[in-house]
């Protein structure tokens, strides 16, 4: 339980669920745990969780408070904070009532920052873009600490395990284990079905582990090529253990993507919607991964096949991707973000105590 007087409390308001895929809880959950490591502080998470993730944080040792807004609302988190606070809110329902209550309340969150159309002025302690320096959305014209891509991408230890893995060794000459995750999200059954028919028509001899929410869907009616060996799998805790052993990933446009470069783990990307479209076109335009492009487009479906052929048989290809994001990402970039939002946490903290005095 969270103990409001000791004032050594971080928050973090974000959702998964059927609506919300589980993106915004990893990154967030990813972020906790170098907080943690570095401050000794009390951890809650805030919002409306699915069983996979209410299991997975309290897994974790975080405490979870259920909230069933359909998005976030002041009300419900200042009755919470104690001064000393550290607040970080990961959600697409944050508006600007939203932002200007808090900021009014005194209250100054740190802000993940997916789309660019929010004034944060004076309003946010620092804000937080998984995008890459050249991707940004202007943010730093706010006079406020932005933190983002390479230098600052938050992923887990495990994924930190998985790039040591990974670093210094060369790609296999064809692509023989594949895994599909294109979202936490419910309803990606009939994209999925058409992602692993394409896999099944552009390769031969490989295993192909389809992570999914509708395991018992697909073993009813998914039926691949026999030189494929299809494998179900449930969103799993142990992710990091099934990419160790992943050739490509094939992923939707969102997190994934970056903590996949983030690793040297050749990708392809298969956009939801265009703006992640718009994103994965400059992320694959770097070399950082594979395009084939979003499900919005009439030729999507089409081109799946060439696209994947290309991705699976090219080694130099996959090893060039590899070597780019190994290139770019820093090893330490979590930690890093940790360490610059607990000194500013407490230069704010200071600031209010002078202030009162």
């Amino acid at each position: 339980m969270i103990d409001t007087a000791t004032g050594h409390q971080i928050f973090f308001r974000c959702d998964s669920n059927t609506r919300h895929g589980f993106g915004h809880t990893a990154r967030c959950m990813n972020l906790a745990h170098a907080l943690r490591a570095q401050h000794p502080a009390e951890i809650a998470f805030i919002g409306d969780f699915g069983s996979f993730a209410r299991g997975l944080l309290a897994e974790n040792g975080f405490q979870v408070i259920a909230c069933s807004e359909d998005r976030p609302t002041p009300q419900e988190l200042l009755a919470r904070l104690a001064p000393r606070s550290l607040l970080v809110v990961d959600h697409y329902g944050v508006d600007q009532a939203f932002v200007d209550a808090m900021a009014e309340a005194q209250r100054r969150p740190v802000y993940f920052v997916d789309e660019d159309h929010l004034d944060y002025q004076g309003k946010s302690l620092a804000l937080i873009s998984i995008r890459l320096d050249g991707q940004e959305m202007r943010l730093k014209r706010f006079d406020i600490p932005v933190f983002s891509g390479s230098e600052y991408l938050v992923v887990s230890p495990e994924f930190t395990a998985l790039r040591q893995q990974f670093e210094g060794v060369h790609v296999r000459r064809t692509a023989q284990h594949i895994t599909i995750f294109l979202s936490g999200s419910q309803g990606q059954f009939q994209r999925e079905q058409i992602v692993a028919q394409a896999v099944a028509e552009a390769a031969t001899n490989l295993e192909l582990h389809l992570i999914t929410n509708h395991v018992s869907e697909h073993r009813a009616s998914t039926d691949l090529k026999s030189h494929v060996d299809l494998r179900l799998e449930g969103p799993t805790t142990q992710f990091a253990k099934r990419l160790a052993q992943t050739d490509l990933l094939i992923c939707g446009g969102g997190l994934l993507k970056y903590e996949a470069a983030y690793c040297g783990l050749p990708s392809a990307i298969c956009s939801v919607s265009d703006l992640q479209h718009k994103d994965s076109l400059e992320f694959c335009g770097r070399g950082l991964a594979w395009d084939l492009g979003a499900w919005s487009q009439a030729e999507f479906v089409h081109g799946l096949r060439t696209k994947l052929s290309t991705i699976i048989a090219d080694q130099h290809l996959r090893q060039r991707l590899r070597h780019n994001c190994h290139a770019l990402f820093r090893r330490d970039s979590t930690q890093r973000l940790a360490r610059h939002l607990l000194k500013l946490n407490a230069e704010q903290d200071d600031h209010g105590r002078q202030t009162a005095l």
